[in-house]
């Protein structure tokens, strides 16, 4: 609370369940929300968040998002309103028959994580998808980004916009490659601004990144041409 000065120890909000909780994201609005995925690497894998109302200082007992069965991991999480909560996060309900079935997922959350609707899939498709990155502007707009294809063959960055609180999301539209390899982070600024930035490389066997960033001013239906960045 003094700029990053100091910082009061560290302490676990996890469930100490003899499972591996990894890969944690945190979105701050009306309060404090984190969602990490908990897995044992074998038999079972969840998503699970937990929130504070009271600036950090205590969190809530976590709380599952997703349903049981299959491999999920990196959600991401966003907060909008008085009371919203967003969680996507990328799963393979499969993971031992199908290793490229993995899908883009999303839940909601209208009462401060106490519950979370059915997840909706949103990818829906043959391809593998990669973890995603969420953004959300002061309208509650939900912007969502993700690579999609085989590593180092036919990687796409994907985009995705839900403009009625995550009930429903637009089609996928590929915003770059296909290349070998692509990775995007995307920020939401005031109402219907966006940004994405992107890595990308047409060789993973050789020293070639490359990268880029682009705007939209309507909430994602038209966007500036892609600006490469120097270095």
């Amino acid at each position: 609370s003094d700029g990053g000065d100091t910082f009061p120890s560290p302490r676990v909000i996890s469930t100490i369940d003899y499972f591996n909780s990894y890969v944690a994201d945190v979105g701050v609005g009306w309060g404090v929300a984190a969602a990490w995925a908990n897995t044992d690497l074998a038999t079972e894998s969840t998503v699970d968040l937990s929130v504070s109302e009271d600036a950090g200082a205590t969190f809530s007992t976590p709380k599952r998002v997703d349903t049981p069965g299959g491999y999920r991991s990196s959600p991401v999480v966003g907060l909008h309103g008085d009371s919203e909560v967003y969680v996507a996060w990328v799963g393979n309900d499969d993971p031992l028959g199908a290793s490229d079935a993995e899908e883009i997922y999303f839940s909601r959350s209208t009462d401060r994580g106490v519950t979370f609707s059915s997840p909706i899939n949103v990818s829906s498709n043959s391809e593998k998808s990669w973890p995603p990155r969420m953004a959300v502007d002061d309208a509650g707009t939900i912007y969502l980004v993700w690579a999609e294809g085989d590593f180092a063959i036919d990687e796409k960055l994907l985009f995705s916009v839900s403009v009625d609180g995550g009930a429903s999301f637009s089609e996928p539209r590929g915003l770059a490659g296909p290349t070998a390899w692509v990775e995007g982070r995307i920020v939401a600024v005031g109402d219907g601004v966006i940004w994405i930035a992107w890595n990308t490389d047409a060789s993973v066997a050789e020293d070639g990144h490359e990268s880029y960033v682009m705007r939209s001013v309507d909430g994602g239906l038209a966007f500036s041409a892609p600006t490469p960045l120097p270095g």
